[in-house]
């Protein structure tokens, strides 16, 4: 059985609540025990194109794709990438790192958004609307590319590590 596709609908539900930049929030390497963790904030505008309609969670893709699909929403989107050192979890624990890494992210956006989508349970330290969805990078369009943007960064951190 294939995987669902990510959808507009937690997006399309906070622009019809008036909120007009809409950030996706992921992180990626929270479950290694090496490298940062890193966490992506991505705006994606509505739009039916095709680079769009390839955008899965960044698990569900293979490196060439993902590395693509990062590519495109670098070039069309307002992104930001947020990073705590391993030296930082070790000291203040992952679950704190990790959301830091989010905040990073979302201060890391060219604007400021009206509302996130975070995946996960939690919800970060910014006071604006925000969703928290469990398995949001399957299931919305910003947190896919949110975490492609993420997954492509953090593989390449530690590809340079593996060489040193």
């Amino acid at each position: 059985m294939a995987a669902a596709r990510p959808t507009w609908r937690t997006e399309r539900a906070l622009w019809n609540d008036g909120r007009v930049r809409v950030a996706g929030v992921d992180e990626v390497g929270r479950g290694p025990l090496a490298g940062p963790v890193l966490a992506g904030a991505v705006v994606l505008r509505y739009s039916r194109a095709r680079w769009i309609s390839r955008l899965r969670d960044s698990k569900l893709l293979p490196a060439n794709a993902r590395e693509e699909l990062a590519a495109e929403v670098r070039d069309r989107c307002d992104w930001g990438i947020g990073a705590v050192s391993q030296q930082t979890i070790d000291q203040i624990g992952i679950a704190p790192a990790t959301r830091l890494a989010m905040r990073r992210a979302v201060l890391a956006l060219n604007q400021s958004p009206d509302a996130l989508i975070v995946d996960g349970r939690e919800r970060l330290d910014c006071a604006m609307e925000q969703r928290a969805q469990v398995r949001a990078d399957a299931m919305c369009k910003s947190v896919a590319a949110a975490s492609i943007v993420a997954k492509a960064t953090r593989d390449a951190i530690m590809d340079r590590l593996a060489e040193q």
